[in-house]
């Protein structure tokens, strides 16, 4: 999710990681671009799920059938990962480790916005990983925002990710109000979302109320009350609008190894994310009688 400065929020620490950088002039690639209205075969799944509907959606990938192919995948195997633009390491090493315990056939495509923090973190992993990964702007799809992410942008491409914006110029210049719009095309084009760190207030907890009103299932990583960065993670929580992520059921609907269990758990606080000791090598063994 692209959150813009007006978004950031003062509980956010300053610690934060954009990815690798290259110098030099980008490589060249071949893309093509295509405009697709919601009555197309491939976004038939939207119509219901988007409010108000884009009329359209700019596409940008590698070729035409790779953009078809990976559609044709969602929202099943969709998986959205957004936080705060300034995460704290944990969150940073959370979203690398979690994507490293996907199940090999789980086929997750990892939706994101190529913001700075949390969104580039999930875009590189899931490249890192080799797992496709598709990048939603508010601007057009040639003016990648922020600009210091355009070499991401072009790897994405690169290994068979996707682009995608509601704005038809190709070269708009992304305004304040269409942060928050965008996240609501995040989260339909997605089975789960994931807030992997938020602040209140935090742009991410926009995505998790259109998830919420989407009918998507809503994770949210449980933090410490002491914890100011994850204010906005108990504040779903606490209001049922989230599912804690790392529970074992949470992890099987995922897809996930339970090996995510023992990520959170600490000599302050043992007791957070345990791993269920029947559970074996994976959340799969676990009983209907698991905790939800």
């Amino acid at each position: 999710m692209v959150l813009s400065l007006e978004e950031d929020t003062q509980n956010d620490s300053a610690d934060f990681s954009i990815g690798p950088t290259r110098d030099g002039p980008l490589p060249a690639l071949q893309t093509c671009m295509e405009t697709w209205t919601l009555d197309a075969p491939h976004l038939t799944f939207l119509q219901p799920a988007v409010s108000p509907r884009p009329p359209w959606l700019r596409i940008k990938a590698q070729s035409k059938a790779r953009a078809h192919e990976l559609f044709a995948r969602l929202p099943q195997d969709g998986l959205a990962i957004v936080g705060t633009r300034r995460p704290s390491r944990r969150a940073l090493h959370d979203v690398h480790r979690v994507l490293t315990q996907l199940s090999p056939d789980s086929g997750r495509i990892i939706i994101s916005g190529l913001a700075f923090g949390l969104d580039a973190e999930a875009h590189e992993a899931a490249l890192k990983l080799g797992f496709p990964t598709i990048a939603v702007l508010a601007g057009g799809v040639e003016d990648v925002y922020p600009s210091a992410h355009r070499e991401l942008a072009m790897r994405i491409l690169a290994q068979g990710g996707v682009i995608v914006s509601e704005k038809l110029d190709d070269h708009s210049k992304p305004w304040k109000g269409e942060f928050l719009a965008r996240n609501r095309i995040i989260s339909a084009l997605s089975k789960a979302v994931w807030i992997a760190e938020a602040g209140d207030p935090s742009g991410a907890l926009s995505t998790a109320h259109w998830a919420v009103n989407q009918g998507v299932d809503v994770y949210a990583t449980p933090f410490h009350p002491s914890d100011a960065v994850g204010a906005g993670n108990r504040k779903l929580l606490l209001r049922s609008q989230a599912i804690r992520f790392g529970r074992p059921r949470a992890c099987v609907r995922l897809g996930l190894i339970c090996v995510y269990a023992r990520i959170h758990r600490s000599r302050k606080h043992p007791q957070w994310g345990r791993a269920n000791k029947n559970c074996g090598n994976c959340c799969e063994t676990r009983t209907a009688s698991a905790d939800p």
